[in-house]
Order: C-alpha cells, then sequence, then structure tokens
C-alpha cells in the first residue's frame, strides 16, 4: 500500500473555497458549514504537521459488510444511520482487517477529518509514551514540577493523573450552549494566533478569585483545559512539539499512509491538544488498532506495559456522574455503571437495561463534539471509527451516542 502524498495536506476543493465558514464562529456552526469546516481544518487554523514515514502499515479489506438494526421501533439501514446522523465517514476493523468502510458528503480516503476531542486520547497517549521514555516521572507528579507558572494557583496540588482523568477540581465551564462559557474564551484562543494565550487562559483560571477549593480527584469536570495542560506537560518534558512527538512514536513507525496535522494557537505557538486533530479515516483506525495491540510495535513497547490498564480504569468521580471516564478515554460500562455519555443506555432512560453490545465491559472510546468517535473493543478485536456533523454536541434529540452504539452492536454481531 502506498502512502498517501501530502499534496499540501489536501488542497481546499473548489466546491469549498466559495463556502469556508468563519473560524471565530466554530462553536455555532451548523451541520453544513461542519460538512466543510471538518475537512478543511489546516486551512482555517494554523497547524503542524505530522508526518507518516515511508513504509505504510497494510489494511486489508476482506468485506464490506452491511447490516440492519431497529431503532426508536424502526427497521434500519446503514444508509439511513448515515442520513439520519449526518455520518460522514466509517470504517470498521475486526482483527486488524477493514470488514466495512463507507464515505458520505464529499469525503474520500484521501480526506484528512478534524478529530474534535478525539485528540484528547491522543495527547493522554503521548503522556504514555513520555513516561515510557523516561521523559516524565510518574502520573501521580505534580503538574507545577512541569509548569511551575501554575504554583500558588488552584493547579497547585493537581497531579498530571488527575488532569488526566479531569479530576483536576480546578472549574472550566465547557458549556457550548452558552456563549460566556469558558469554552468560548478557549476558542477565542484559537483565533487569534497569539502565541502562550492558551498559558494565559490557564493561569487565568487557575488564579480566579474568589479561589474555588474543590479537593483534586473529588469531582468530574470535562475540561478541555486540563487536556491542553497534559499537552504542554509533554511538550516541556519531552523538549519536541506533539505533532512530531506523535510522528516519531506512533505516526512513523506504525505505517499510516497519510500526513496528518495537529492545529496550534499560533504558528510556532502552544498544541491545541484538547482538540485539532487532522487524520484520515484509515489513519485514525491504525491509531485505534495500535491501541487494541496495546500501545506496542513489533517488539517495541511505546507505552508502559500497565499503561492501558491504569488509562482505561475509571475514576471514582466520574463513576459518580454515570460517566465512567479514565486517562482522556470515556468507557462504555463500568464497575456495573452503564455510560450515559458513550451511548451505553439512552440518555432518556439512564437506568434502563443497557445495549446487548458484544464484549461491552471492555469497551472504550475516543469522543469528539459532532459526532466524531473511535470505538475500541479488545475483546472482539474491534476496531470502529466515525464521523459526523451533528449540529450539537449531543446529536440529534440529544441521543446521538446511543444511536451510534445501537448500530455498532449490530455491527459486531455481523462479524462475530
Amino acid at each position: 500500500m502506498s502512502r498517501i502524498a501530502q499534496r499540501e495536506l489536501t488542497p481546499v476543493l473548489p466546491q469549498d473555497q466559495v463556502a469556508l465558514p468563519k473560524p471565530e464562529d466554530q462553536l455555532r456552526w451548523a451541520t453544513a458549514e461542519k460538512f466543510i469546516a471538518h475537512r478543511n481544518m489546516h486551512h482555517l487554523f494554523p497547524c503542524d504537521v505530522v508526518p507518516a514515514g515511508d513504509h505504510v502499515r497494510p489494511l486489508e479489506t476482506v468485506g464490506n459488510i452491511d447490516a440492519t438494526y431497529t431503532y426508536e421501533g424502526k427497521r434500519l439501514t446503514l444508509d439511513d444511520y448515515f442520513d439520519d446522523n449526518q455520518t460522514t465517514g466509517l470504517i470498521m476493523l475486526k482483527r486488524g482487517k477493514i470488514v466495512l468502510e463507507k464515505y458520505a458528503h464529499g469525503n474520500n480516503a484521501s480526506t484528512r477529518w478534524a478529530s474534535r476531542s478525539m485528540a484528547k486520547s491522543f495527547t493522554s497517549t503521548l503522556v504514555g509514551a513520555a513516561i515510557q521514555d523516561g521523559a516524565i516521572d510518574s502520573v501521580d507528579d505534580l503538574v507545577s514540577k512541569y509548569v511551575p507558572e501554575l504554583k500558588g494557583s488552584l493547579y497547585d496540588g493537581v497531579s498530571l493523573r488527575h488532569a488526566l482523568q479531569m479530576v483536576s477540581g480546578v472549574p472550566f465551564i465547557e458549556d457550548y450552549k452558552d456563549p460566556n462559557a469558558d469554552v468560548y474564551t478557549l476558542q477565542a484562543c484559537t483565533v487569534g494566533r497569539e502565541v502562550g494565550s492558551f498559558l494565559r487562559l490557564l493561569d487565568k483560571v487557575a488564579n480566579r478569585v474568589p479561589k474555588q477549593t474543590t479537593p483534586p480527584g473529588s469531582v468530574f469536570y470535562y475540561s478541555s483545559l486540563d487536556s491542553i495542560l497534559c499537552g504542554i506537560i509533554v511538550e516541556r518534558a519531552t523538549g519536541k512539539r506533539p505533532a512530531a512527538y506523535l510522528s516519531e512514536k506512533i505516526w512513523k513507525p506504525f505505517g499510516m499512509e497519510a500526513d496528518g496535522f495537529w492545529n496550534t494557537e499560533a504558528d510556532g505557538g502552544t498544541t491545541f491538544t484538547a482538540s485539532g486533530i487532522g487524520a484520515t479515516l484509515r489513519d485514525y483506525a491504525r491509531f485505534g488498532q495500535f491501541i487494541l495491540e496495546g500501545g506496542s510495535i513489533g517488539t517495541t513497547q511505546i507505552l508502559p506495559s500497565w499503561w492501558l490498564s491504569e488509562a482505561t480504569k475509571p475514576s471514582e468521580a466520574s463513576l459518580r456522574e454515570r460517566a465512567p471516564y479514565g486517562f482522556q478515554w470515556w468507557l462504555h460500562a463500568a464497575q456495573g455503571v452503564n455510560s450515559v455519555r458513550a451511548g451505553a443506555v439512552d440518555p432518556e432512560t439512564p437506568f434502563a437495561d443497557p445495549l446487548p453490545l458484544r464484549g461491552a465491559d471492555s469497551i472504550f472510546y475516543a469522543l469528539g463534539n459532532a459526532g466524531q468517535s473511535i470505538s475500541i473493543s479488545p475483546i472482539e478485536g474491534i476496531v470502529i471509527v466515525k464521523w459526523a456533523a451533528w449540529n450539537d454536541s449531543q446529536g440529534p434529540n440529544g441521543r446521538g451516542r446511543h444511536a451510534d452504539a445501537t448500530l455498532f452492536t449490530a455491527l459486531t454481531d455481523a462479524v462475530a
């Protein structure tokens, strides 16, 4: 299998050029705008390239399965799912081989599509790689060891484990429906193109007056700011920009077929490690396969042997929220808790019986705004990657993740 040429990281398609949405409106883009923007994020925002190598890991296609399934009392096809859920790409690997690959809305195998918060799982993986390399001593190191500017702030006393699990206790409001929420200030950093804006936001949030004293580990706040902090720590500890480190540790040695990208706050500025990665559908699937194979490449262990066990262990705080969450990975179910956020149960009936998804207790996800996901099922040997352009973060009728998990249940059954 040959590499996909860089081709300027895919030039803007002529039909997209006349309709590119405004970067500053990112959190207000409608579905039609996302269809265009999500494959052009490297043109809308500054970025670093994630170079692929000369070797490409082949992905043999052994089928292109179809599946019908029932949702909300209706019998649906895969085409129905794409239409109903604004889906733009879907790939499924079984034991490392393609059993389903489908694109829509102008995308194809060379399209680099925005990861959104799926990038958080990449960021946590780089933390693991930095520990394996000896650049970071431990997940229980205090974050102030690597970012001393945060001493005396709300992040003082917060460990890297706390930040990875989003239990830092530092209040960051990630409400996409509230234009006054912190996430809008974060979004402004991505369009201001000012070096240091992410670190200034960290300092501002961590030094608010009056200071809210929430002990680290006690409360689960979903916070993109914690993810950005993890990325800053990776860069400072390794001395390498996240895009370069990702290329060195995974992209080149595992055999990704196309250069990816990672958005930054400015040219040469801090990487948007809470989001911002762009890659092809197959390369996202390869990343999922890398994780499924235990974070090793051949005989080389890229991640510590214990890493994935710890990374997919939920914090007690996230269990209390019925949203089991590890090191920037969402769990389908854990310790008797079925995740509402990951779609194991319908959010309208959170205490009902969960979906009968094979291997449910082992499944974990990278999830991104507007319907992006990487689903990894160690027991079944399955990786599913899905792109979408939902109007909001929860999907149609607030039930997008449950609709996804319902389809994934049917697809898993189809290859059992």
